[in-house]
């Protein structure tokens, strides 16, 4: 079983990049649309700080430039909405086991 401990929640992009600064989670589950700051920020932020940061993209709408633009940035899995949990708990099983 897979346990889980939440660090920080944050609202846009830009707080998804302060609280990984802040807190380095093993995991950072970032959606694509947020107000002001979308993940595409948070994501390419995020990779600047660590480029081996396990990073994964959620999103209920992907099209073709944004899927170019992740193409791009690399994000560890996409998850795209809806989804069951036990889609959550594969990527994070599968980053976990790709150590």
């Amino acid at each position: 079983m897979i346990q889980v401990e939440v660090v920080g929640k944050g609202h846009d992009g830009k707080k998804a990049v302060e609280l990984y600064q802040e807190k380095s989670p093993d995991i950072t589950f970032v959606d694509l649309t947020m107000p002001e700051y979308d993940g595409i920020f948070a994501l390419q932020n995020i990779r600047e700080i660590d480029p081996k940061a396990n990073v994964i993209i959620i999103t209920g709408n992907l099209q073709k430039d944004v899927s170019e633009k992740l193409d791009y940035l690399n994000p560890n899995r996409i998850l795209q909405k809806p989804f069951e949990v036990d889609k959550i708990i594969e990527a994070v099983d599968w980053i976990k086991n790709s150590k």
